[in-house]
């Protein structure tokens, strides 16, 4: 699982949209995968997400060949 962020770092309404990769900042539903915003135009596979003490957390891979 790989941290996502803080509860307490959530706007109002941004439960069900999280950001992507920091290199871009675009962000994107968690429950389809569908791009919130540019610059993002391709959805991403939909993942589960766990809450444990006050983290979300995101089950996706860790791409090791990026560095």
């Amino acid at each position: 699982m790989i941290r996502a962020c803080a509860l307490v770092d959530l706007p109002p309404g941004e439960a069900v949209r999280i950001v992507g990769p920091r290199s871009h900042a675009a962000s994107f539903d968690l429950r389809t995968g569908e791009p919130a915003c540019p610059p993002a135009r391709r959805p991403v596979r939909p993942r589960s997400v766990h809450v444990k003490d006050g983290e979300v957390y995101v089950d996706a891979e860790v791409n090791r060949d990026v560095a």
